[in-house]
């Protein structure tokens, strides 16, 4: 995007109003001096311009920029190192200041954004592809780019301050716009784990978007997904299935021992008092046995009526257990 025009002062009648500025109190002075003495008017020029030169000079810290207008209507962005300014306060002033550091933005804040708690904020929440749990996201970003020159950088703080006059707020909007349904195609696991930091070809309609305002992101890690913050009821139901998970694994421990402790009866021992291993037959055989053997047990605690089916298909209730 081209610079966008703004009411700037063209250099000649810069340079006019600052000679016209120095000069014009020189020539008073020069003036009230000589009805006194030539001398004395001399003094008082002598004395003018090495306070003009000293209210004039100023330094801009590296990584900083000032904003100027002269006469009212802009004149430059005064970048880093020493500049002679024309009576700053009065004929050059400062309308804005800032720097080229890279600064963090929070993404997915509600409009409210009131804390919750001390420390706390509140996040919107996000419909994913297993649940609804509020985003915290991180964007870092700076006005102009490391590789830029002076000129160019220039350009984009004229950018970030013409185009428009909230490009943070517009820059933050860009980013949550694009990656709202981008996260809410994967589940929050995926989320979590997978796309915590979003770099390359997946962040470029950000870059390209918040470009038009003179910012540029940050190349390692510019955009980061801090959290995706589980509800309860979420939390819940993982505490519970973890519990299920390990109660499942220890079920099948207990399993797997009774089932290799029956295939090693079978087995036997040789000669020497060794246990020989168990063949595949004696574990299928075990297995077979332990299977039987839970039938039963289910049977007698739930009291249940034991059908079997017949070669005809033909039914009968043979046995009804009531162990209580």
């Amino acid at each position: 995007m081209a610079v966008p025009h703004v009411n700037r002062i063209k250099w000649w009648q810069a340079k006019l109003i600052a000679l016209a500025a120095w000069n014009i109190p020189a020539a008073i002075l020069f003036v009230i001096g000589e009805r006194h003495s030539l001398a004395a008017a001399y003094y008082l020029l002598c004395a003018w311009y090495p306070i003009a030169l000293a209210w004039g000079l100023r330094v801009i810290d590296p990584a900083n920029w000032a904003g100027v207008n002269r006469a009212g209507r802009f004149y430059k962005i005064a970048q880093s190192g020493w500049h002679l300014f024309c009576l700053p306060g009065l004929i050059d002033k400062f309308t804005v200041r800032g720097d080229f550091k890279y600064v963090k933005r929070r993404l997915f804040l509600c409009d409210d954004k009131q804390p919750v708690a001390e420390g706390e904020l509140l996040f919107e929440e996000l419909d994913f592809e297993d649940d609804s749990a509020p985003v915290s996201a991180t964007m870092w970003y700076r006005i102009g780019n490391v590789d830029q020159a002076p000129r160019e950088l220039e350009e984009a703080v004229m950018k970030y301050l013409f185009v428009n006059d909230k490009a943070d707020q517009a820059a933050v909007e860009i980013a949550e716009d694009d990656l709202r349904p981008r996260l809410q195609k994967h589940s929050i696991d995926k989320v979590n784990t997978e796309l915590p930091v979003l770099t390359g070809e997946s962040i470029e309609p950000i870059s390209k978007g918040i470009e038009e305002f003179g910012l540029y992101l940050r190349k390692v890690n510019p955009v980061v997904v801090d959290d995706v913050k589980l509800s309860e009821a979420t939390k819940k139901l993982r505490r519970e299935v973890l519990e299920g998970e390990k109660d499942a694994s220890k079920l099948g421990e207990q399993i797997g021992s009774s089932i290799r402790v029956t295939a090693n009866m079978l087995a036997g021992k040789n000669a020497a008092g060794e246990q020989n291993p168990p063949t595949d037959e004696q574990l299928k055989e075990a297995t077979r046995l332990w299977r039987e053997e839970r039938n039963r047990q289910t049977l007698e605690k739930t009291g249940a009526n034991l059908t079997i089916f017949t070669d005809g298909m033909e039914s009968a209730v043979v046995k009804t257990l009531n162990v209580k």
